[in-house]
């Protein structure tokens, strides 16, 4: 950093690297802090068990090998086909693995952020310290976690998790390799570009909302590489990089999106879903339904958690103007604008794509674990906007005004995980007692499998809250497909 000077003074370099080291150790401190506070959610989902789909994907997958599984479940169960993959890496580890998922999704998660992030400021020569890319990863996922729709299915239970939340990592990781490879020579651009397809195409097919999104997503970057294809269009942030390749770097995931959408879309399956929840007759109806869902989903979010987004704003604010090293020239005032601009009206766009294919099942509004992919975006597009605007502040405004305000609100940002510490703790309670309840009632399954019975009855008991369970009907489907998954003739849980 470099000081102002003052007639017969000259800069004080100590008092700058002391200031410099001040903000290292706060976002240090700081990342323990929220490291610390994800590692209780991840404590928490070491009491998750099988639930609901969780028999059906297991079941499938040890009864017929994954290849036959993949094939038969596309004909007769459903169109989310990679799922059936992570499952299947799941059970490679034994049925206890379960438990852990929820812990290695936040590990992938918060690797992917730091990567994706790496990459990105690497990509656009961005003044930011490496120090600073762990904080903000542990920062993104754990407001996401905090401020999930419904927290149980989307990082607790498995099936919900690989379904909406697994594939956000995923878009994280593509988006890095793809900003790694803007700058690496031709073959290699090329060889990424496949290796982003074929990432693409396999996190579109863990859920339609997902890959939506992605599509969407892909389609505008697209869309602003063929408008940069005149170099004057592209700015400073990336010059020397050819439009071309950007066309290519993204053509290539968007193909590799539509193309699971279109397997997913043919899926024999897809018959009994869509007499349950039948596409509306005039199709053009999804589009004004997934406008109005988005606006109303951004403006009831963050009107029913102003607390959690307000500290969040004020957090990514204060870290935008203590990690620009003040020794770069700061972007004009109206690229800036621009870009919030551009923020605003992407995040919204991402979010409306996300809630397209509930509005074509019967113009429904999302479940909560479907908002999770739009709950993401959101976040990212806010933390955004704040970061922005803070660039507007500090280029107003003299070093004097906003570097306490910035350092206070850093602490108190970093301290506000501790007030929420109860949250996790409270769910790892609840999840406890069910789990043990699980626990008695798979090992008497087992008991009686191995005693050489075939039609096994247990107690119905309360397993899980929110998602359904077995009940005293053998035939209802979780029913069926927990037999299946034990190996029984039938299993029937009696109130």
């Amino acid at each position: 950093m470099i000081s102002a000077r003052r007639p017969g003074h000259k800069p004080t370099t100590m008092k700058i690297h002391g200031y410099d080291r001040l903000v290292g150790l706060l976002i240090l401190a700081g990342s323990f802090v929220f490291a610390a506070s994800l590692g209780l959610f991840a404590y928490a989902g070491a009491f998750s068990r099988y639930w609901a789909d969780d028999y059906c994907y297991s079941a499938w997958v040890k009864t017929y090998g994954l290849p036959a599984a993949i094939i038969d479940w596309y004909q007769t169960s459903g169109n989310r086909l990679s799922t059936l993959a992570a499952v299947a890496i799941s059970e490679g580890f034994g049925p206890g693995a379960i438990r852990f998922m929820p812990l290695v999704l936040l590990v992938v998660w918060v690797a992917a952020w730091v990567f994706c992030v790496g990459r990105v400021v690497r990509l656009l020569n961005l003044p930011v310290a490496p120090i600073a890319w762990l904080w903000l990863a542990l920062v993104q996922v754990y407001f996401v976690v905090l401020l999930a729709p419904d927290r149980l299915q989307t990082l607790y239970w498995r099936m919900g998790a690989l379904h909406y939340s697994l594939p956000l990592p995923l878009l994280l990781i593509n988006v890095g390799l793809l900003a790694w490879a803007a700058r690496q020579p031709g073959r290699r651009a090329v060889w990424a570009s496949l290796g982003a397809g074929l990432l693409a195409f396999f996190a579109a097919g863990l859920s339609e909302t997902f890959a939506a999104l992605q599509a969407g997503l892909f389609a505008l970057a697209l869309a602003a590489a063929a408008w940069g294809l005149k170099s004057s269009r592209r700015g400073p942030l990336l010059e020397g990089i050819s439009a071309r390749r950007g066309l290519l770097l993204t053509a290539v995931p968007l193909a590799g999106t539509l193309l699971m959408m279109a397997i997913m879309a043919a899926a024999p399956a897809n018959s009994w879903r869509q007499a349950a929840m039948p596409p509306p007759d005039n199709l053009l109806l999804i589009v004004p339904y997934s406008l109005r869902y988005a606006a109303d989903f951004i403006f009831y979010t963050i009107r029913g958690r102003l607390v959690p987004y307000g500290f969040y704003v004020l957090g990514m604010a204060a870290f935008t103007l203590l990690v620009w090293r003040t020794d770069t020239t700061l972007l004009a005032p109206r690229r800036v604008l621009t870009a919030l601009a551009l923020t605003l009206l992407v995040t919204y766009g991402l979010i409306v794509c996300s809630f397209a294919p509930s509005a074509y099942a019967g113009l429904l509004y999302p479940a909560g674990r479907a908002q999770m992919p739009a709950a993401f975006i959101l976040l990212a597009g806010v933390g955004l906007t704040a970061g922005l605007g803070a660039h507007l502040v500090r280029a107003r405004l003299p070093a004097l005004a906003w570097k306490p305000a910035a350092l206070l609100l850093l602490v108190v940002f970093s301290l506000y995980p501790l007030r929420l510490a109860a949250i996790p703790r409270q769910e790892q309670a609840q999840l406890a007692v069910r789990a043990g309840r699980w626990d008695a009632r798979d090992a008497r399954i087992r008991s009686a499998l191995a005693s050489g019975k075939a039609q096994v009855v247990v107690e119905q008991t309360d397993v899980v809250q929110s998602l359904e369970d077995m009940g005293p009907a053998p035939t209802y489907w979780i029913n069926a497909c927990a037999a299946m998954y034990y190996g029984a003739g039938s299993i029937t849980a009696i109130p």
